[in-house]
């Protein structure tokens, strides 16, 4: 996977900034592989999980795994469903 996809912007916002409209700035803000990592450390550490504080970058580590396998199926051709 490259590097680019890897910082596609999750919640990329414009606002302006100056007196005048034509004058615009971008903030990207969180990258949507972290948006998914988030969500995937939340299904990890879910409410019946005991907490292994030897663990945490073990952990860390397989939700960035995830969420690279996340972003790979996003650009993956979707397979047709043959009725």
């Amino acid at each position: 996977m490259s590097e680019e996809t890897k910082q596609i912007p999750a919640f990329p916002t414009t606002r302006p900034i100056g007196a005048t409209k034509e004058s615009l700035e971008t903030e990207d803000g969180l990258t949507l592989r972290d948006y998914f990592a988030a969500k995937a450390i939340n299904q990890l550490f879910g409410p019946a999980y005991v907490y292994d504080l030897t663990q945490l970058d073990r952990s860390a580590k397989h939700a960035y795994e995830v969420a690279d396998a996340m972003l790979k199926a996003r650009v993956s051709p979707q397979p047709t469903i043959e009725q």
